[in-house]
């Protein structure tokens, strides 16, 4: 869970991202590991790697890197993510 953060928390999301893409895709140690990203900030980030990095021009990704990451994926409130149905 990684909630609202300077450059430092950016950076460390990104490199924990990463992780869990080699792992995920390579050696399939995390399966269903989530990444929760909490807060508002993190919506323009995850709309940016839609936009972007899943471009064809680009080929930068494919949708299965992407997978964890739904379109909009950010979360209000830890409460919100941590409510037991």
């Amino acid at each position: 869970m990684v909630a609202p953060g300077g450059i430092g928390t950016v950076l460390e999301t990104l490199m924990v991202w990463q992780l869990l893409q080699v792992r995920l895709l390579q050696v399939r140690h995390l399966h269903d590991t989530p990444l929760i990203l909490v807060g508002t900030m993190w919506s323009e980030l995850v709309r940016w790697a839609h936009a972007h990095m899943l471009d064809p021009r680009l080929a930068l990704v494919n949708l299965e890197d992407l997978s964890w990451l739904p379109a909009g994926a950010a979360v209000a409130s830890p409460r919100s993510c941590c409510q037991r149905a």
